[in-house]
């Protein structure tokens, strides 16, 4: 079983001077169930530092923490789990290092969405839905695939229902109502919430419209 349904993405460009402990504690306060530590900047040792320090707070409020990229973290700093890109080692490969933890993998597709169920992953996330405005473009970054768009979220929703699903890129205050009507009962978000005025208050807004999707007033999806 896996119960979480707002998924913050860290990111330390977002963040600017913010403090991200703090930052992060806030966005939990305001709903936010799961969080990815995500730093493309710090040294390994550094960012097992921080990540350390990130999930003792996270563990007094209940709430998992998932290292992206890098195994090495998740092990030393005991995350409850992984999230691989599709340039990133295999969900078999992090299984030696990882073999009880949670494994999520970035899928851009159809097909990879069937093959992350196939090769036992924890959940996906799929995107970008809309265009990302916190990753920059590269080979295998994320933002060098085009938006995906609602109307192939909403077949691999169907396509994948018992895979947990995170939709992500782009979801903000504009645009997520179109992803819950799409069929969507999980948000990954980053820099509506990371970036916001006031993050608690932003990450509640996301957590009313999930709820409000779960009570079934956003009509029937997956």
């Amino acid at each position: 079983m896996f119960p979480h349904r707002l998924y913050l993405i860290t990111d330390e460009r977002v963040l600017g001077r913010r403090p991200l402990i703090e930052t992060v504690e806030a966005a939990v306060r305001g709903g936010v169930d799961l969080v990815q530590y995500r730093n493309k900047t710090k040294p390994i040792e550094e960012q097992a530092d921080e990540a350390g320090r990130l999930k003792e707070r996270l563990d007094r409020m209940n709430v998992p923490l998932i290292i992206n990229d890098h195994s090495k973290v998740a092990y030393l700093t005991g995350s409850a789990g992984l999230h691989l890109g599709q340039e990133d080692a295999l969900i078999s490969e992090a299984r030696r290092f990882l073999p009880t933890q949670w494994i999520g993998l970035s899928t851009h597709t159809p097909e990879q969405a069937r093959r992350a169920a196939a090769a036992g992953a924890a959940y996906i996330g799929f995107g970008p839905i809309f265009h990302a405005r916190t990753k920059s473009a590269g080979p295998g970054n994320p933002k060098s695939w085009p938006p995906v768009g609602c109307a192939l979220l909403r077949t691999v929703l169907l396509a994948n229902p018992a895979l947990p699903i995170f939709p992500i890129g782009g979801i903000d205050e504009t645009t997520v109502d179109e992803v819950l009507k799409a069929g969507a009962t999980r948000l990954a978000v980053c820099g509506a919430i990371l970036g916001a005025r006031d993050p608690e208050a932003a990450a509640r807004a996301f957590r009313t419209r999930l709820d409000k999707k779960l009570d079934g007033r956003y009509g029937a999806g997956p």
